[in-house]
């Protein structure tokens, strides 16, 4: 029943799966924070040439009976067998393939969910604390008070604070649907509070500002509440499944990745451009401009890791990781601009010139030997005067600087000199 009607039915039901690759690889860059799936179209490509040549290899047998010949003395059919049998391996191994890769994307993105979620109960329960601590001192303090002033600016700084844990929980909204109306609830509930207590202190009404100060205690601490159950269901969700493998991306998987974001970057920048004309730049940018200075500083952590398990660190591995960088603190200083956008793209093209690198290296296998013809005079090398400048043992404090903006990094130095 081999034949080649019912080849062509199956050729044309890959053409479909194919065509739900490309649906899905454009729906995938349309995403606020796009995954990285596996390369698939070389894996497809093959598919597609072994399936063809079964095809044209069932027709030849066909052709042979219609001209009167016995098919069983041709290898026609044993030929098309061995190409459907290579296509049919191939598929499973692409099945295989993409199962790997969303099981590790999902451990990934659960981790991901996890730490970001400590670090906002983290953050808001140093919130709670602080707004307690500022509430018992203002009892016994009036309008005259020479501490008065001080107490109301701390007032302000809490709620800046707060309003930094509400970002938070917005960004992290798009990636955890349990986040529920429940948790909006207490949110405003907590600025609402935050917002009438600074109004009554700055008005003298203490008493009423101190009991605006409770409640918004009280909100924080059921938002804390609520998060700290979701933090759990996190937890014991990936316990079965362990953390995802961060070192299976590969270079093209990072390249792909890189014009996704790209491609982003692109249209933020013309959008800032328009809304910049109107005066209309906000938050809604600036939470665009951090998800894409995250998803840049996890591409950076890929490819060094990615350079360090192939022991491929060479010249244009660290040329490219250094524009990383250096892109990483042009994104945090400046924004969506068209400078940026340059140096975004002149990354792209780096990475396209290490893996052009890499793969002539993998297919050089020739070695060639030559005999050295050189002497050298031995030399005395001078001991050096200050051995421990050079030779420092590990420090325990974590140096790395922090992603700042210049007005904030000059502030921190203002600190520490005080």
């Amino acid at each position: 029943q081999n034949n080649a009607e019912k080849q062509q039915k199956l050729n044309e039901q890959f053409d479909v799966i194919q065509q739900d690759f490309d649906e899905l690889e454009k729906q995938n860059h349309e995403l606020i924070q796009p995954m990285v799936f596996p390369i698939t179209k070389q894996d497809e490509q093959v598919i597609d040439k072994l399936q063809g040549k079964a095809l044209e290899e069932l027709k030849d047998q066909k052709s042979n009976s219609d001209d009167g010949k016995d098919p069983d003395n041709n290898n026609s059919q044993k030929a098309a067998q061995l190409h459907q049998k290579a296509a049919s391996k191939k598929m499973k191994q692409l099945s295989e393939k993409m199962k790997g890769a969303m099981s590790a994307m999902q451990g990934e993105m659960i981790n991901e969910n996890i730490d970001d979620l400590k670090a906002i109960l983290e953050n808001l329960l140093t919130f709670s604390f602080d707004q307690e601590q500022l509430m018992l001192s203002l009892e016994g303090i009036d309008a005259n008070s020479a501490e008065f002033p001080n107490k109301l600016k701390k007032q302000q700084l809490l709620k800046e604070h707060f309003e930094h844990v509400d970002d938070s929980l917005y960004a992290l909204s798009f990636r955890v649907q349990q986040l529920s109306a429940g948790i909006q609830e207490h949110l405003t509930e907590a600025h609402y509070n935050i917002d009438k207590s600074l109004e009554n202190i700055a008005e003298n009404r203490i008493q009423q500002g101190i009991a605006n100060q409770l409640y918004t205690m009280t909100s924080a601490n059921n938002l804390a509440d609520m998060l700290s159950d979701l933090l759990n269901s996190l937890q014991n969700s990936n316990s079965g499944q362990g953390k995802g493998n961060q070192n299976q991306f590969t270079l093209p998987d990072i390249i792909q990745k890189q014009k996704g974001l790209s491609d982003q970057m692109q249209k933020n920048t013309e959008q800032n451009s328009k809304e910049g004309e109107k005066g209309q730049q906000g938050e809604k940018m600036s939470g665009e401009l951090y998800q894409i200075y995250k998803q840049q500083n996890e591409l950076r952590q890929a490819l060094q890791e990615m350079l360090q398990q192939e022991g491929k660190e060479g010249s244009k591995g660290n040329k490219a990781v250094k524009q990383m960088e250096e892109l990483e603190k042009e994104l945090l200083e400046k924004g969506f601009t068209q400078e940026v956008m340059q140096q975004m793209m002149r990354l792209e093209y780096e990475l396209l010139k290490l893996e052009d690198a890499m793969q002539q290296q993998a297919e050089d296998t020739k070695r060639k030997s030559e005999t050295n013809q050189k002497t050298y005079e031995l030399k005395a090398i001078p001991p050096l005067k200050h051995p421990k400048l050079y030779f420092n043992s590990n420090e325990v404090l974590n140096r790395e600087p922090l992603p700042l903006k210049s007005i904030y990094k000059k502030k921190v130095q203002e600190y520490f000199k005080d």
